[in-house]
């Protein structure tokens, strides 16, 4: 108030708008010295929050999020390796099914065209599987972690038709490996797609 009251002094003789001018000023003035000190407690919380945040911060990450990096990192290649599992377990478990019954015939023997559409057409329904699981399992991004799952298996339907599309009839006609090229990708993003709509409408639900 005493400054206020020493600057109203030194204002001397002015018209009235000049005498508004030099009021507003010296209380926008006031009021800022005012909020200044009412800040200063604010900024010592500020600072000891960063101090406490820094102390729990683990050695090599930046803030609490970086420190959740690795954790989620694990989590999500885990996600993918599950998919992985699911696609190879079923269609193996689904091979040796059919083999044990008869309704293929012993390994590494020449089948019929037929049965050839049926083995592709369950490797199809187990690579949706697959997708939908990593989608289930994965922290974030559920559509994006299914294809990786599905780039993966692009690799590995790449190697296996380079490895078996010219060994003979045992392996199968040679649009069988292409097909499971063609469809990996695609059968994985599905799955994710499915897990992603079942999600939403659930939410709708709710």
């Amino acid at each position: 108030m005493a400054r206020v009251l020493f600057r109203l002094r030194n204002v001397g003789p002015l018209s009235c708008n000049s005498h508004a001018t030099a009021a507003c000023q010296i209380v926008s003035s006031a009021g800022f010295e005012k909020q200044r000190r009412m800040s200063i407690p604010s900024v010592l919380v500020r600072l000891t929050y960063e101090r406490v945040l820094a102390t729990l911060t683990p050695k090599g990450c930046k803030t609490m999020t970086d420190a959740r990096v690795p954790y989620n990192g694990l989590k999500s290649i885990g996600a993918v390796l599950a998919g992985i599992l699911v696609v190879v377990l079923l269609s193996l478990g689904t091979d040796i099914v059919m083999h044990s019954t008869g309704i293929f015939p012993p390994w590494f023997q020449p089948m019929s065209t037929a049965l050839w559409l049926l083995a592709t057409a369950y490797r199809i329904v187990h690579g949706i599987a697959g997708g939908y699981i990593t989608a289930r399992l994965a922290p974030d991004r559920p559509i994006r972690h299914a294809v990786i799952l599905g780039m993966i298996g692009l690799v590995m339907s790449i190697a296996g038709a380079a490895g078996t599309i010219n060994k003979g009839p045992e392996f199968g006609p040679k649009w069988y490996p292409l097909g499971l090229v063609v469809t990996a990708l695609p059968c994985a993003w599905l799955g994710g797609k499915l897990f992603v709509s079942k999600l939403q409408s659930r939410a709708q639900e709710a």
